[in-house]
């Protein structure tokens, strides 16, 4: 990711990154139990320009991940249409 914000960004408090799976049923971060190498909570804040990537977890059935998607809107945001997403195949 990079941020583009106008001061600074905290990854794993301002995205909320959710999977829909085929199911229709929204799984989080929250329910995953793995420990990860890269997190996000070991990104630092990011001034405007500032790079980085990490992993997120999601404990999702195998049949509901082919066709499904991923979302990334900004954290305790209700506005759908301002979320991203990517479609799996």
């Amino acid at each position: 990711m990079t941020y583009a914000g106008a001061d600074e960004g905290t990854p794993w408090i301002d995205l909320s990154p959710t999977f829909v799976g085929t199911d229709a049923r929204q799984y989080v971060a929250s329910s995953c139990g793995a420990s990860l190498n890269n997190g996000a909570m070991h990104v630092p804040t990011l001034k405007k320009g500032g790079q980085a990537s990490y992993q997120v977890c999601k404990d999702v059935p195998v049949g509901e991940i082919e066709g499904g998607k991923i979302f990334i809107q900004k954290s305790l945001s209700m506005n759908s249409e301002a979320r991203a997403h990517w479609g799996l195949k």
